[in-house]
Order: structure tokens, then C-alpha cells, then sequence
């Protein structure tokens, strides 16, 4: 064989030569491909947000169309306050029933002071005074503990006659604050210790929390004690069949004819 044409064991023929050149190109390429979608998770791994420690999201409490929104101002406020102790509920200034010396009545008086025939005396200025009687209890029962709070003063805190003509204040009509018989009323919600039941009518509590009061609601109540009266101002009239204690004898008694009340007086 020509030694021109024999081959050396270092050398590489022509189209092997060709095959590693295009090996290596494709390996080249397949490096760089490799490279780029190694830097391109790097990257993004980089820019994502650690959910692991992200911050709570920030979420709106009212819709976001309302660009000027108003705080809250809605409360709940307990008013335990003496005027609680009050037993009517009125249309007046403060609630209370107001009784008006020179017109010898409840009624008449608008909340302008203006004559108003049968309106309930509002009372614009409030306050009680000679011509203004405050009267805020149906019930006189003394100021034992759970019982009423204030005493009668000079111009408030008086009980209401059980009178015909004031039964409109007995009426839930008129007296917001007054027992309605189309109402189911339940015992109060029992909280801790202290549980609420259905009371019975010969001993109803005068308050269901504090002391001992009751009243018997299934016959008359009598007495003559402090604090358990009625006011009465010139003007009023006791009906005839009214059973009442006397001032001129001091001795109970049914009225055998209505009975004009000139003056101030606590009638039992």
C-alpha cells in the first residue's frame, strides 16, 4: 500500500473531524440553553415575594366606589342615671309629666308654651319650679333599697294620682314606659349566678336586682307612710266612690261626693 495514503494513528480523518466540530457546537448550545434557564429561575426565584413572611393583606372595611367616607358614630350608651327611677314615659321636654300651677292641670300647654288644648304639657324651659310640678312615679313605695330613689321635694319626684281623669298617663298609649297587655313580656336574660323567672302578682319585685320590695297586685294597697302618697295641687278633684285617707278627720274613707282639693297636699 502507498505510504501516502496510509493513516497515522494521531490523525483524524476529514469527515470525523467535521462530526466532532458539529458535536461540539450542538454541546455548546445546549450549555448556553442550559446557562439561560438556570439564570432565569435564579431571577425569578429573586423577584417573588417571600409568602413565608408576608405581611397580613390590608383588606378595605367599606366598599372602594365610596371616596369620602364618614366615621363611625354610632354608640351604645347605659344611662343609669336617677331619672331612670322614672315611671312614665312622655312627649315632654325630659319625659316627665308636668303639671302647670296656674292652669291647674297636666295638659293644655304646648312645646312652645302655647295654649294647646288636650296636649300634655311640655314644659319648654324644663325646669321645675312654683308654677312647674315634676311627677314621675305611678307607684310611691318609699326609697328602701330597689325601691324609688328620690324623696318628694318641694317641686318634683311626685307620684301621680290614680285619679279617672289622669288614667290616660296608665295607658301605654300615652306612657311609652307603661305595661302594655298586647305584649308577652319574658323573664330577663340570666347571666352568672343570677337567673330571671316569671314572677307571680302577689309578690311582684319593685326591682328585680336590688332589695327586697314587693307589691301584692291582687288587692288594694293602703298606706300612709312617707314617701307612699300622692300629690295633689288646687285643681285636682277626687271623685265621689274614691277610697282615700281624709286630711280633715285623718281617717280612711269612701267618698260619698267628689271632694275639690284646694291646696297642696299629699293624699294617701
Amino acid at each position: 500500500m502507498n505510504s501516502t495514503h496510509r493513516l497515522n494513528k494521531y490523525s483524524t480523518p476529514g469527515h470525523l473531524v467535521g462530526r466532532r466540530s458539529i458535536n461540539e457546537t450542538q454541546a455548546r448550545r445546549r450549555n448556553t440553553l442550559y446557562q439561560t434557564c438556570v439564570f432565569a429561575v435564579a431571577a425569578l426565584l429573586l423577584f417573588m415575594p417571600n409568602t413565608g413572611t408576608a405581611a397580613p393583606l390590608n383588606l378595605a372595611n367599606s366598599p372602594l366606589f365610596l371616596a369620602n367616607t364618614v366615621k363611625n358614630n354610632i354608640m351604645l350608651v347605659v344611662d343609669d342615671s336617677g331619672s331612670m327611677d322614672s315611671e312614665v314615659l312622655l312627649p315632654t321636654n325630659d319625659g316627665a309629666l308636668w303639671w302647670h300651677t296656674s292652669n291647674q292641670s297636666y295638659t293644655g300647654l304646648d312645646k312652645d308654651d302655647n295654649v294647646s288644648a288636650g296636649t300634655i304639657n311640655f314644659n319648654q324651659a324644663g325646669g321645675a319650679n312654683s308654677t312647674w310640678k315634676k311627677f314621675t312615679l305611678l307607684f310611691p313605695n318609699g326609697t328602701a333599697l330597689g325601691n324609688r330613689i328620690y324623696d318628694d321635694g318641694s317641686n318634683a319626684h311626685f307620684a301621680i294620682p290614680p285619679l279617672p281623669q289622669f288614667a290616660y298617663i296608665r295607658s301605654p298609649t300615652y306612657n311609652k314606659a307603661y305595661f302594655d297587655p298586647t305584649i308577652t313580656y319574658e323573664p330577663w336574660v340570666s347571666y352568672g349566678t343570677t337567673t330571671f323567672s316569671n314572677v307571680t302578682s302577689a309578690s311582684a319585685p319593685s326591682d328585680p336586682t336590688r332589695g327586697t320590695g314587693t307589691f301584692n297586685l291582687t288587692q288594694n294597697i293602703q298606706s300612709d307612710a312617707s314617701n307612699h302618697t300622692f300629690r295633689m295641687y288646687n285643681g285636682t278633684t277626687i271623685p265621689s266612690g274614691t277610697y282615700y285617707k281624709d286630711w280633715t278627720d285623718d281617717t280612711w274613707k269612701t267618698a260619698a261626693a267628689d271632694v275639690s282639693v284646694t291646696t297642696e297636699r299629699d293624699v294617701p
